[in-house]
Parts: C-alpha cells; sequence; structure tokens
C-alpha cells in the first residue's frame, strides 16, 4: 500500500529509515522495487539498530536528500520515539512520511499532536468504515468499553468473528475440517466489507486503507486517522497462482 500511496500522491523521490532486522530488510527490499516500478526515485535508506534513541541525524539527512516522501517503517518505541523528533523539525510539514503501521489514534496518544498530526499510515481497520456490521460493531464497543475501537480492536474482532462463524458452520469438532473450511471461506458481511480467503497463500483479499493523522473533533481522540485512500483487493494481491 505504500508504494500505491506515493504513487497516487505524486511522490517523486523517496527516503528511507527502516528498523534493521530482518523484517525491515525485506519489507525495504520489496518497496524499493514496488516503487522504482512505479517510476519513484530512491534518493537514500538508513537502517537503524532496534532501540535508536536519537533519530535527529537520520531525519536531517531524509530532509536533506532532496527526497518529498520518507519510508519510516520503524518497529515499537522507535515509532514514537522517531516521530516526536521529527515533530521538533516540523519533519510531516517537509516531507510525506509514510509507513505500515506507523500512526493511529492510540499511537497518537503517545507521540502526541506536535509529531503525529500529518503522518500517513496503513491501518488495518478504522471505526468509520460504511459498512453495516461495522455501524453495529462501533455502537456495541461504545456501550460496552466508552470509547471508539482502535484498529487493533476492529481487526481482532473482525478476524474472530469470521474464523468462529465457520467453525460453527461445519457442525464438526474437527479443527482439520475448519482449516480446510476457513481456507475457501468468504465474508460478506465482514466490518470493511467482503473479504474473501485466499487458498492459494492463506491470505485474506480485502480493502486497504491509508490514513493521515488530524486533531480530532467532538467525540473523537485528539490524533485522528482520517481515511484519505481506499484500495480494492484487485489494486493490492496479485493472482493466485
Amino acid at each position: 500500500m505504500i508504494g500505491e500511496f506515493a504513487k497516487r500522491q505524486g511522490v517523486k523521490k523517496v527516503y528511507g529509515i527502516v528498523s534493521d532486522y530482518q523484517v525491515g530488510r525485506d519489507m525495504w527490499a520489496s518497496l524499493k522495487a514496488d516503487m522504482e516500478s512505479k517510476g519513484i526515485a530512491i534518493a537514500g535508506i538508513d537502517f537503524t539498530p532496534i532501540g535508536t534513541k536519537d533519530y535527529a541525524i537520520l531525519l536531517d539527512k531524509a530532509m536533506k536528500s532532496g527526497a518529498d516522501g520518507l519510508a519510516l517503517i520503524v518497529v515499537g518505541g522507535d515509532t514514537v520515539t522517531s516521530l516526536k523528533q521529527g515533530g521538533d523539525v516540523g519533519l510531516a510539514s517537509k516531507m510525506k512520511v509514510m509507513g505500515t503501521m506507523l500512526m493511529d489514534e492510540t499511537q497518537g496518544q503517545s507521540v502526541g499532536a506536535g509529531g503525529a498530526l500529518g503522518v500517513h499510515s496503513t491501518l488495518r481497520y478504522h471505526f468509520t468504515q460504511d459498512t453495516p456490521r461495522n455501524k453495529r460493531f462501533v455502537a456495541a464497543y461504545r456501550a460496552k468499553y466508552g470509547e471508539l475501537p482502535s484498529q487493533y480492536a476492529g481487526e481482532a474482532y473482525d478476524g474472530m468473528s469470521w474464523w468462529l462463524d465457520v467453525v460453527e458452520s461445519t457442525g464438526v469438532w474437527d479443527k482439520e475440517k475448519w482449516v480446510d473450511a476457513f481456507r475457501n471461506s468468504v465474508r460478506n458481511d465482514s466490518v470493511e466489507g467482503a473479504k474473501r480467503m485466499r487458498a492459494c497463500d492463506n491470505q485474506a483479499e480485502q480493502v486497504g486503507l491509508f490514513g493521515t493523522a488530524v486533531a480530532g473533533g467532538a467525540g473523537q481522540p485528539p490524533v485522528t486517522m482520517k481515511v484519505t485512500e481506499t484500495f480494492t483487493a484487485q489494486d493490492l494481491f496479485k493472482p493466485c497462482q
């Protein structure tokens, strides 16, 4: 989704700051190839150890690189550290800062508005999704917990409710039959709309969401994600072979 988002936003050149572990390196390799295939140039890359306390030099390199986009692919506390330090230098006003699970309402509370506003991120789920099941879920969640569901709450509910409904539909107590049924199942009333499990790779074809952190309105968290791009499954998934 990052490559597709950058393309839609007209980003011409991207700098990468990526956590230095195998998943981070694999993600960057895939993203780099995807962006280059879309005509987006790579200005540079820094792999940074998990637990880095000072991102100032790396962010300064990125801003001076001539890139108009920053792929910030970091994990855990590094997300908070890098974005807080980015806020000190107005990073999001100088480059399109984007990443995978980089920002949401929960993360916004930790980072604060100064570092969060204007950051772009993939979202697994968002409470504003306009489906009948999601409206029921949000209403029930607010009634029980007194707050809006996070992306993790929505994703967990959607996955577990899908799985349990499939298990019950088999009418048997046999885990192999459950797995086979789930592998070939379709969820037409997901909180995110229709989903289809791909038997070839056990991934759920579904819409993809990209959001931008904005100041929340009445009844919303101070930092709220505004869904700015919705990608169809066809945009994101290569056909099964």
